[in-house]
């Protein structure tokens, strides 16, 4: 990350985003366990695992106007220091009815996080550099997705539970501190009477909607596997700690591809990120081996690699500087959508089905997605403009 965007502010960034996925990924593996711990039984748990992406949800889209109105470093830092605050608050719960409490606390404060971290990257990354940039950047959550799990882990088997929540809040204050040596990108300087009033933004545009339909669906097939896949491993007689590394596998291919891959023309980089997706799911649906589901990962996390950072390069190509916050704000609020509405819709297809006709029908609409996205390709794209991503950096 050079020119604009400079080396420091690159990799603070990408710090920030892997602390707030650090965050996120630390808690996935222990939630429910710690939920029954507290007297909770199998419904609630399920309750207080959903209502932190329920609440990140309905935090995102104002989160976006907080953002184009009071600017990008000081609601970050804000939010990071709140996120860091409710995890902090598992720990202190003593009822089931409390971590829930806290978990919604939780998710609303950090609804803020990412889209304030993507929005700062765009406004200072050069506009033909985006695309790269949001890749580097992205690579943090696959890091996170492998240390996250196996972090709270150990840390919970040698010191319990309260050991990791207060981890990851001192890991979220050096996050709020760190935010504060980032520049300001959105000036209020001119503005007289206090904060600026923010224009409206045109979100009903067809490659907007398009663009927050992807992230939906990347973010519901999400859900999906973090449902069955456990599932279907252990129906194939496969110890818990497989399933783990499958998920590794997927994080550290998306890693690579986010990194490596050239996303000159984004269409079709998203196009062929679909056709991964549909190629990954239709690997897993013949579930005969162990081999075919790594594959099947493999595959899948080729295509997230492809799709989550170059649709937020699409999302900051598409509005100007004092829009970006409330666009990245919605398309957040969709990308949570599909991870609180996957499981219950997957599972309930499975109970009919079973998983393997799941992933099969999944596959079938992530490749008529890939067929669609190409053959509209000239609907979708958007031309990048240095005009729309200047910022100071």
């Amino acid at each position: 990350m050079k020119t604009r965007l400079g080396i420091s502010a690159g990799v603070t960034l990408a710090i920030l985003l892997f602390i707030a996925f650090f965050d996120n990924f630390t808690m996935i593996p222990m939630i429910s366990p710690y939920a029954a711990s507290l007297g909770s039984g199998t419904i609630l748990a399920g309750w207080i695992v959903s209502v932190f992406s329920v609440a990140n949800m309905a935090g995102n889209v104002g989160a976006g106007w907080i953002l184009d109105r009071f600017g990008r470093r000081n609601p970050l830092a804000v939010a990071m220091l709140w996120a860091g605050l409710g995890v902090w608050l598992y720990g202190v719960a003593t009822t089931p009815l409390a971590l829930m409490a806290a978990r919604a606390f939780h998710g609303l404060g950090g609804a803020v996080v990412v889209p304030a971290i993507y929005t700062l990257a765009a406004d200072l990354a050069p506009a033909d550099k985006r695309s790269a940039v949001m890749g580097r950047i992205g690579a943090m959550i696959g890091l996170a997705a492998i240390v996250g799990p196996m972090y709270s882990g150990i840390v919970r088997q040698a010191a319990g539970p309260t050991a990791v929540f207060n981890s990851v809040l001192a890991a979220m204050l050096i996050g709020a501190l760190l935010t504060l040596t980032l520049p300001e990108t959105l000036s209020l300087a001119h503005e007289e009477k206090g904060p600026r009033r923010a224009a409206p933004v045109k979100l009903r545009t067809i490659p907007f909607q398009v663009t927050s339909a992807a992230g939906f669906g990347i973010a519901f097939s999400q859900g999906a596997l973090t449902l069955l896949l456990p599932l279907q491993m252990e129906r194939l007689g496969y110890p818990a700690a497989l399933s783990g590394s499958v998920f590794s596998l997927f994080a550290i291919v998306a890693v690579v591809a986010m990194v490596t891959v050239v996303r000159k023309w984004q269409h079709l980089v998203i196009a062929r990120g679909y056709l991964a997706v549909a190629l990954g799911f239709a690997a897993l649906s013949l579930g005969s081996s162990i081999w075919l589901t790594a594959l099947g990962m493999a595959v899948y996390g080729f295509g997230f690699g492809l799709i989550y950072p170059t649709l937020n390069a699409q999302i900051a190509n598409m509005y100007s500087i004092h829009e970006r916050g409330r666009a990245y704000g919605v398309f957040n609020a969709f990308y949570s959508l599909g991870v609180v509405v996957g499981p219950p819709i997957v599972g309930f297809l499975s109970g009919y089905t079973g998983e393997l006709v799941v992933y099969a029908l999944i596959a079938i609409v992530a490749g008529a997605g890939s067929f669609l996205l190409y053959h509209y390709r000239h609907v979708v794209e958007v031309t990048r403009s240095d005009k729309v991503g200047s910022a100071p950096a």
